[in-house]
């Protein structure tokens, strides 16, 4: 099944599978720091102040009409702003493990 995915490119099924269990699936991005632990942490910034402005843009509306709903567009855009916040905490970790200071070895 992974395999035939693979081949694909579509990973539909996996969804498929997350959302059954309750999870959802995003795509891993390849760094985009480069190594810079600034640069990791300034989008890790970013990516949490889109997140911010996704919630906080549908619940401002929900607050001024009452009694208003989140529309699927509102919520798949949250959705999304969550992975890419989640994506950014994951290379920004992986960038501070890269600059950890190497176990000095007993001879």
């Amino acid at each position: 099944l992974v395999a035939m995915m693979f081949l694909t490119g579509n990973a539909s099924v996996l969804h498929v599978m997350a959302q059954q269990l309750g999870y959802t699936c995003t795509p891993a991005m390849p760094c985009q720091a480069q190594g810079s632990a600034t640069l990791a942490f300034m989008r890790l910034q970013i990516a949490k102040a889109e997140f911010d402005r996704a919630v906080a843009e549908p619940l401002a509306c929900m607050e001024a009409q009452g009694d208003a709903w989140v529309t699927p567009a509102e919520l798949r855009r949250a959705e999304a702003a969550a992975g890419d916040l989640h994506t950014a905490v994951d290379q920004l970790t992986a960038t501070l493990r890269a600059c950890k200071r190497p176990v000095p070895k007993a001879d």
